[in-house]
């Protein structure tokens, strides 16, 4: 009996599809579908998705009117988008949920906010990076890709320096067969 892997898709990978900016993200999102992988991501990747496309819409709308890099970023947090911006928003991510209805949508239970911070206090990856790893953990992925190299390099140092990296790994959207096939999934075809 063939194994099938479970593959965690980091919020830039999400991004990737909705903006039509990889290709490759898009095959590899398409692949486990129509594969019936097991593909998991987390509640939290939609909400930092959310928040990036309102930082967008903010940032184009204030170049048309002129506004400088500079003031774009320092009122950033003060957007005060429209109903109708933030339901384009919503109606992004609701068409990527519509596209890809088998990606699971995870959550950290208790001890998994536990094991979260215990992450944090113990590597260089950034609280958003640990929530996702978490979320992958707890969820038993073998692999978690993402585009961050820095989720990349500092995520396997962690799992590896944690005797962990014989169970999961995190690599970007072109390594993922390679990566699957050294974790022992021998058969497996994207």
């Amino acid at each position: 009996m063939v194994k099938f892997p479970s593959i965690y898709i980091d919020t830039n990978i999400c991004r990737d599809c909705i903006k039509r900016r990889s290709l490759d993200s898009i095959k590899l999102l398409t692949s486990i579908t129509d594969k019936n992988w097991k593909c998991v991501t987390s509640i939290f990747t939609f909400m930092e998705l959310i928040d990036i496309e309102k930082d967008d819409l903010f940032a184009h709308k204030k170049i048309r009117h002129g506004w400088e890099i500079n003031k774009i970023w320092r009122e950033k947090h003060n957007k005060e988008l429209t109903t109708d911006e933030m339901e384009e928003v919503w109606d992004q991510i609701r068409g990527f949920r519509q596209t890809f209805r088998d990606i699971k949508i995870e959550t950290l239970d208790e001890d998994g906010w536990i094991m979260a911070l215990r992450l944090s206090a113990k590597s260089n990856l950034s609280a958003v990076d640990i929530i996702h790893l978490s979320v992958a953990w707890q969820s038993k992925c073998d692999v978690v890709v993402t585009s961050d190299q820095h989720f990349i390099v500092h995520g396997n140092n962690f799992l590896s320096a944690n005797k962990v990296s014989n169970k999961m790994k995190i690599c970007n959207v072109s390594k993922v067969q390679e990566t699957l096939r050294g974790l022992g999934y021998k058969r497996i075809r994207l």
